[in-house]
């Protein structure tokens, strides 16, 4: 049984790396809000000492640990204890330096902080790099930009982009160095983080650039280019050098958001939003075949498809349910009963399937998608019923 995939541990060492998680977590979460609880109650100097002392102490058993592990462990195996405390090291920097701010005033603005203290996490991540300190790291990061983005510049997600591009360049080529090897968590964050980055930026210099110097045709295509182009190379890399389908999906979906940057600049019609999203639909189902068939060519000995599909499945199916719900209410002039009528016929078709005792792995996920329209259309029509009641109330 291989036990080195994320999705193929056995139970033991979930169980481990489970309650590992849960323990970090807590601790930190514990450590600052007992102290966000208590504030009042403590003087200035205890809080700040307190704190301090906190922190000394626990750096000091990370050393500790650390050496003892070293002695123990081989020098490329990943020392549980001692990067465990210096993540809650890197934590207490962050809670200390907003702790000194709030107490002294120093007017630094909020951005300041997270870009201090994503500096101060750079030498443990140095001397102790794994992956939860990465994530720590990439998340601090993508805050302070998007702190300054808000009070200062717009050109900061520029930087933003460029930072995590290099943040996923260097996490798929020290792999190993993070403890990631098998599991390629941080590639398909940073990959994530690269697209959000990315489509902040086409809608900023959507509004301040591209509005003012292209027309409209013109600023729809580069805007669209910007996330398009990206995705496609994201998308050959994944496929051509290093097979890593949940990547796939990621490139996939953001192209989608590319193509629906383009098609926004076009809808002046009703039927020209049908068109467009028929055209996205079809494009969905054929990349989700596409998808499966490189998933098989790469995994033959795995009958059951890649849990990761289910994400393009449900893009299909909100396009489907805002396509067909559109030509259903403005072409045939459907009011609010009709969507209760078509919510309860598509409950008892998903119903049947999933009594059916013939039902295989497909049958369930097609009873999923009908539930999951029916739930549509009925949040729909208690949506239209509950404005109608707030305007007969006069609430609006």
């Amino acid at each position: 049984m291989n036990t080195t995939g994320l999705f193929n541990l056995s139970w033991q060492r979930y169980l481990n790396l489970l309650f590992l998680l849960l323990t970090v977590g807590f601790l930190t979460s514990g450590v600052v809000t007992l102290i966000a609880a208590n504030l009042d109650y403590f003087s200035d100097l205890a809080k700040i000492y307190g704190l301090q002392t906190l922190l000394v102490v626990t750096v000091v058993l990370g050393i500790y640990c650390f050496i003892r592990e070293s002695r123990r462990q081989a020098k490329e195996k990943l020392k549980w204890k001692t990067y465990s405390l210096f993540f809650v090291v890197s934590v207490l920097i962050g809670a200390l330096f907003a702790l000194v701010g709030q107490t002294y005033q120093t007017g630094a603005d909020v951005w300041q902080l997270f870009a201090v203290w994503t500096l101060c996490q750079l030498p443990f991540l140095l001397l102790f790099p794994n992956v939860a300190s990465a994530l720590l790291f990439a998340a601090t990061a993508n805050v302070a930009f998007y702190l300054f983005n808000e009070q200062n510049s717009h050109n900061s997600m520029c930087y933003a982009v460029l930072i995590n591009t290099v943040f996923l360049v260097v996490s798929e080529l020290f792999s190993k160095t993070f403890h990631d090897q098998h599991w390629r968590i941080l590639p398909k964050v940073f990959l994530v983080l690269t697209f959000a980055s990315l489509f902040g930026l086409t809608v900023i210099y959507d509004v301040y650039f591209h509005a003012y110097v292209w027309g409209e045709l013109g600023r729809s295509s580069l805007s669209s280019l910007q996330i398009a182009i990206p995705s496609l190379v994201a998308f050959y890399i994944y496929q051509k050098y290093r097979f890593d389908f949940i990547n796939l999906i990621i490139s996939v979906v953001a192209f989608l958001g590319a193509y629906c940057f383009w098609g926004s600049e076009f809808i002046q019609a009703f039927e020209d939003g049908l068109v467009l999203g028929l055209i996205g639909f079809i494009f969905t189902v054929m990349a989700i075949n596409w998808l499966v068939k490189l998933y098989k060519r790469e995994h033959p000995n795995n009958k059951k498809s890649h849990w990761a599909t289910s994400i393009l499945w449900v893009i299909a199916l909100l396009i489907a349910v805002v396509t067909i719900g559109a030509w259903l209410f403005f072409s045939l002039g459907l009011d609010e009963s009709s969507t209760l009528i078509i919510g309860i016929i598509l409950f008892g078709i998903a119903w049947s399937l999933t009594l059916n005792k013939d039902k295989n792995e497909y049958t369930t996920i097609l009873a999923g998608l009908f539930f999951l329209i029916a739930n549509s259309f009925l949040g729909f029509y208690l949506l239209v019923k509950f404005d109608n009641l707030f305007l007969l109330l006069g609430y609006e």
